[in-house]
């Protein structure tokens, strides 16, 4: 006996394989519908004739349905007739139409099915990238934002432009997991299916009217005083003025050297800010989306940060200014991350993309800088130095 398709599956896929082919059916039937409905007055003139026709055929009689008048009395009284040679028609019949609609709906079902499943493995791809890239045996892992993980953002918001409550960590080293979220719907970022290397990111769009940021649920401890940290950023920023947007902070803004952000400039510049004064890099011109490395080293740095402060922008050491205000001890106040917490001020906007962010609470080796940039540039398509 020949085995039905889904004789061999579970019982969940074949529901899913049976309600794909009803919907499908569904669609079709209510297409083939409207479209007969546009042909009815028509369609009931052929269907008369075809019935006449039969019935004179049957009887043998001489009239012929395609005489404009009296179809029924002529085939009820009617004389044996000679059937005409046939001529050759011009057109489609409606049969023919029904194959022709039938063979496009199926070809653009499986152009759809074929896009999604092209999709889906990218995506699959890069967490098999994620999952052998080894950052796990890279001790001191802080936190992990990684907007392709499968349970960094919830199903019923992974979807293309829909918003964003919560960004779930997905750091394997630490039972405890960070939270970046926002309460409020109008400041959220958006779910971006296609970004960077057609993979998911968070685009937060802001304006003077809307600002849309993301705040962690809890303090990151190991982040406050004069911490050394390794911090890798993959983000693409833009706006249309030279405004400074801070990207991601943390500590605060009320003291020299009390908090530390990663600012923005659209003139190709960026800086690495500690209160009251920046320390600014030139980044290149054509680089929309780059991987940030950020290294404070609170050993070489224990009361100055101009020095034990490096940044790398795509594996490239990026030069430092010293700190504008003159230089400061660190002392970083106990706070949340923050990502993009600026306010426009109009008519200016900007808009970030972030896609992967992680920090360790020390300072990292080169190769295991290097390990983590090439995971990084890999999964991204980023070309690095």
């Amino acid at each position: 006996m020949k085995p039905r398709l889904t004789q061999n599956l579970p019982f969940a896929s074949k529901f899913l394989f049976l309600s794909s082919v009803l919907v499908r059916m569904y669609v079709l039937a209510n297409f083939l519908f409207f479209k007969l409905r546009e042909l009815q007055p028509a369609l009931q003139v052929v269907l008369m004739r075809s019935f006449c026709f039969a019935l004179l055929r049957r009887r043998g009689c001489s009239s012929h349905p395609n005489e404009n008048k009296n179809f029924f009395a002529k085939a009820v009284l009617c004389k044996p007739w000679k059937q005409p040679k046939k001529q050759k028609r011009s057109g489609f019949t409606i049969v023919e139409l029904s194959i022709v609609i039938i063979i496009i709906g199926i070809v653009l079902a499986g152009i759809t099915s074929a896009t999604r499943m092209v999709y889906q493995f990218k995506l699959t791809t890069a967490r098999s990238i994620t999952t052998g890239a080894g950052v796990n045996s890279i001790y001191g892992l802080l936190l992990w934002f990684d907007s392709t993980a499968e349970k960094a953002i919830s199903d019923s918001e992974s979807m293309d432009g829909n918003t964003v409550t919560k960004w779930y960590d997905t750091n394997p080293q630490q039972v405890f997991k960070y939270t970046l979220s926002q309460n409020i719907s109008a400041n959220r970022p958006t779910y971006v299916a296609k970004g960077q290397n057609g993979l998911p990111v968070l685009r937060f769009a802001s304006t003077s009217a809307t600002v849309q940021t993301m705040s962690t649920n809890s303090i990151i401890n190991d982040l406050a005083n004069n911490p050394s940290f390794t911090a890798f950023i993959v983000a693409s920023s833009s706006h249309n003025s030279s405004s400074v947007a801070r990207m991601i902070q943390l500590g605060n803004q009320s003291y020299a050297c009390t908090g530390v952000n990663v600012s923005y400039w659209s003139s190709n510049q960026m800086a690495i800010v500690f209160n009251g004064g920046e320390k600014a890099f030139t980044v290149p011109a054509s680089s929309n989306a780059g991987i940030l490395e950020v290294v404070r080293d609170s050993v070489v740095g224990a009361s100055s940060v101009n020095d034990g402060t490096t940044v790398y922008f795509n594996g490239k050491n990026s030069p430092l200014s010293a700190r504008n205000n003159g230089d400061c001890t660190p002392s970083l106040v106990f706070s949340s991350m923050l990502l993009s917490p600026d306010t426009p001020i109009s008519p200016t906007t900007w808009s970030m993309d972030f896609a992967e962010i992680l920090i360790f609470n020390r300072v990292l080796k080169n190769d295991e800088r290097k390990d983590i940039r090439d995971y990084l540039a890999k999964k991204w398509s980023i070309k690095v130095s």
